[in-house]
């Protein structure tokens, strides 16, 4: 797995998730470091406990919003006590395109990735392509270019108007005539 490449390297990245009703990316650019934690799951723990200094983030609005908004790099990281490692991030840049849970799940470069086979994790490693992908790709948003179609009350009693004519060309009758 190319995770476990990196950290040969000595070089790590991570996809932290956050709800951003309770700290949003734009609170930690305003505060401008942070400790990570509130994190239960014992995977996510693992990961977290691997963390170095200077090791790239890259922060994930979870529930709402469901995008990859900025970059954190760790500062610290305090393993005092294995069940609730201090992480320590300061806060880098805001992504020039935020990149949405639908366009990952989309890119190739997420095919493998821990992001959609444990979706719970919070704490997700990522691998050189991926982050080259979060941070520098344009990606043009699924249907960019299709033609809005709109809807006027005109087109659907035109619809229901069709439907009716064809279910009685059909012998079909409506259920409402069924009673």
């Amino acid at each position: 797995m190319r995770q476990l490449s990196l950290r040969k390297t000595g070089t790590m990245a991570y996809l932290l998730k956050s709800e951003p009703d309770v700290y949003s990316f734009d609170d930690l650019l305003r505060d401008g470091e942070t400790v990570w934690d509130g994190i239960k799951n014992p995977q996510a723990l693992i990961t977290l406990r691997a963390m170095r200094k200077g090791e790239t983030c890259v922060i994930y609005h979870s529930n709402v919003g469901k995008e990859a908004v900025g970059t954190a790099t760790v500062v610290s990281v305090d393993e005092s006590d294995p069940k609730a490692p201090l992480v320590k991030l300061k806060a880098g840049k805001r992504l020039k395109q935020p990149k949405s849970l639908a366009m990952m799940r989309e890119a190739a470069v997420f095919q493998d990735s821990l992001l959609f086979r444990q979706f719970r994790l919070s704490v997700v490693p990522l691998d050189e392509a991926q982050v080259d992908w979060l941070l520098h790709a344009t990606v043009e948003p699924a249907n960019a270019d299709a033609p809005k179609k709109t809807v006027s009350k005109k087109s659907v009693a035109k619809e229901t108007v069709a439907s009716k004519s064809a279910a009685k060309k059909t012998g079909i009758k409506a259920a409402a005539k069924k009673k």
